[in-house]
């Protein structure tokens, strides 16, 4: 994941992520799953950013991001 205020990419204090192992009904594994967790200093953006964007990476297509642009009220 990178977090971008006007354009500029923001470090996280504190980046990671977790493995999950999805199960079907009888406990056998039948896929593996990650969650990422991300935070920053709480001045890492604010209005002055101008735009604010998200970009989430997959582990099936590392080199595509889905984006996501933060809407102004919510910064």
């Amino acid at each position: 994941m990178r977090l971008l205020c006007g354009g500029k990419e923001m470090e996280p204090i504190e980046p990671g992520r977790g493995e999950y192992e999805l199960v079907d009904d009888r406990g056998r594994t039948v896929d593996t799953t990650f969650q990422g967790r991300y935070s920053y200093l709480p001045d890492a953006i604010s209005p002055s950013c101008g735009s604010v964007v998200i970009e989430i990476y997959s582990e099936k297509e590392p080199n595509t991001p889905l984006t996501k642009t933060i809407e102004q009220p919510t910064i």
